[in-house]
């Protein structure tokens, strides 16, 4: 066996050790409570739960969404998901016209990986 050859093997045989890929971790969590079930899909990599931009650290993960309420209110939710209980929070925080603002805290859920929900494509 000539050099060229010996280093050519000693590449091929190396190169799966080198060579990395980035991939995205998604995780999948099934949050429940009051018989009613959701899928929450987060994205580590690109920080976003359910496509919605996120604060996620090693013990919680963090979102909020602004959505019109009609009649000129709007609601801000703020959403959190405990890693360590798997319990996830939410409040409602609904802004009046008027000015007022009121909190409502959503139901608190539990929350189970589950694996990636099926698809037809």
């Amino acid at each position: 066996m000539n050099r060229t050859s010996k280093i050519t093997l000693l590449a091929l045989a190396i190169a799966p050790l080198c060579a990395t890929v980035a991939q995205a971790e998604t995780i999948y969590l099934k949050c429940s409570a009051d018989g009613s079930e959701q899928i929450v899909t987060i994205d580590t990599t690109a920080n976003t739960v359910n496509n919605i931009s996120a604060k996620i650290n090693a013990t919680s993960i963090e979102w909020y969404e602004n959505q019109d309420a009609g009649s000129g209110a709007s609601v801000e939710t703020f959403y959190k998901i405990d890693r360590t209980t798997g319990v996830y929070e939410e409040l409602n925080r609904y802004h009046f016209s008027s000015g007022n603002i009121q909190n409502h805290p959503g139901p608190t859920q539990s929350c189970v990986p589950t694996a990636a929900p099926a698809t037809k494509f």
